[in-house]
């Protein structure tokens, strides 16, 4: 089981506003910034698949359960990258959920286990 945590702040989905490219610009650097961490422990203890991805947002505000997915979306990609799959195949499971912490405490926890541990 690999377990890390990165201060991410996570846009509101699929509600989200602001300009495009911003946006674009955001979503491509939590990517690259979860793809990166990711391999790094992937490397050192590798995670047979099938797998279950789980992703928990730390955050003041909570959002209802298509916004938390949106949210995470840019995460998501990042952790599929680094294994190497396409983030609709049914070779990981994605599990998330939301804490509610103090304003300006935003993380995002992941966690990725082998579905046979």
């Amino acid at each position: 089981m690999i377990k890390f945590e990165l201060p991410i702040k996570t846009g509101a989905g699929l509600n989200d506003r602001g300009h495009w490219r911003a946006r674009a610009r955001k979503a491509k650097h939590e990517r690259n910034t979860l793809c990166r961490v990711a391999r790094s422990y992937l490397w050192q203890t590798p995670i047979k698949l099938p797998a279950v991805v789980t992703m928990v947002r730390h955050g003041a505000g909570v959002m209802d359960h298509d916004n938390l997915q949106g949210g995470l979306k840019s995460c998501r990609d990042g952790i599929a990258d680094a294994l190497g799959i396409n983030d609709g195949s049914d070779q990981v499971e994605w599990r998330y959920a939301q804490v509610k912490c103090k304003r300006g405490q935003y993380l995002v926890v992941v966690t990725i286990e082998s579905r046979t541990e």
